[in-house]
């Protein structure tokens, strides 16, 4: 008999630019999230609104988040607004 592979969601959480990629049947469908000059509760929102419709469409068994990164500047104000996407995130796919 046959086990079937599970449905993994993978997602690198960005405020510009959020990576995924989901493995299904052997085939890995990736892609990006941008929000272009959204800024803001709007940015968080609509995210969080494409990480659901990855949720939806994928039916994923497992979903992993990489861990928080804070880029290259490293900047302190940067680190709340990473930290309320990833409880944004971590919300929408509770």
């Amino acid at each position: 008999y046959v086990v079937a592979s599970p449905r993994v969601l993978g997602i690198d959480p960005s405020l510009t630019s959020t990576g995924w990629a989901c493995r299904m049947d052997g085939t890995v469908h990736r892609g990006t999230i941008t929000c272009g000059e959204l800024t803001g509760p709007r940015r968080l929102d609509y995210i969080a609104n494409r990480v659901a419709d990855l949720i939806v469409k994928y039916d994923p068994d497992l979903i992993a988040y990489e861990d928080y990164a804070m880029g290259k500047s490293g900047s302190m104000s940067r680190v709340f607004d990473i930290g309320e996407l990833g409880g944004c995130l971590l919300y929408t796919s509770d």
